[in-house]
């Protein structure tokens, strides 16, 4: 761990950036670490008055919203700059759209449930679908394979030719994979043409854990009943 706490900045990006997928959970967790000493003071330099949960949820959306640009930073400037831009602006994003909410005669407590309550159905259903992915596809999959499935699933790029590509996985093989089992096959469209909300979900616990150098589709998943 000492190694990769004395890697720079940049060191650290390249390797966050280049290749996700092969992430060691240290190196991730540096990452994280790095991102919060930047992003925090950011969230803070909008408004001191955040309750807990304010906090966390912002600085979540942050955290994702760094994940997302993370070819953005040029490396020409320190990684606390960058993230503290990105804290500033999911901090001044939030409180617009709270305001927006109380000029329509809206609550934020109101919206707030009724919020919580379709994303946690939402993210139920979508628990539900991983553990479902995780048991039906993931798990029978060859490493390399499922590296492709999962950026299928998650929409990582948009068509098999670009991901086999970006990944070095031979389309043949994934081919090979799908085909020779029938039940295997239909199992694999179904979990394609799942509802938006569904996968919008799923999309959204992918780049959190992502965020947080863990693997969603690992041992630890964790579904309600």
């Amino acid at each position: 761990m000492g190694k990769i706490k004395d890697m720079s900045d940049a060191e650290l990006w390249d390797a966050f950036c280049d290749k996700p997928s092969a992430l060691s959970r240290l190196v991730a967790k540096e990452t994280y670490t790095r991102l919060l000493e930047g992003i925090c003071p950011g969230i803070d330099s909008v408004s001191s008055r955040w309750n807990h949960d304010d906090y966390k949820d912002v600085t979540q959306e942050a955290m994702i919203d760094a994940f997302e640009g993370r070819h953005t930073w040029s490396r020409k400037g320190k990684l606390f700059s960058w993230a503290f831009t990105i804290g500033k602006n999911a901090a001044r994003t939030w409180l617009r759209n709270k305001r927006k909410l109380n000029l329509v005669g809206i609550s934020s407590t109101e919206a707030t449930v009724k919020d919580d309550k379709l994303r946690a159905d939402a993210l139920l259903a979508a628990k539900r679908k991983i553990a479902q992915i995780k048991k039906e596809l993931i798990d029978k999959a060859p490493p390399d394979v499922r590296r492709l499935v999962l950026a299928l699933i998650n929409e990582e790029f948009r068509s098999l030719k670009k991901a086999a590509e970006m990944l070095e996985v031979p389309r043949s093989k994934f081919y090979r994979w799908l085909n020779n089992n029938p039940a295997r096959k239909k199992k694999f469209e179904v979990v394609l043409s799942m509802d938006k909300e569904t996968r919008d979900a799923i999309n959204w616990l992918h780049r959190k854990a992502k965020a947080e150098g863990k693997d969603l589709y690992g041992s630890e998943t964790d579904v309600a009943a």
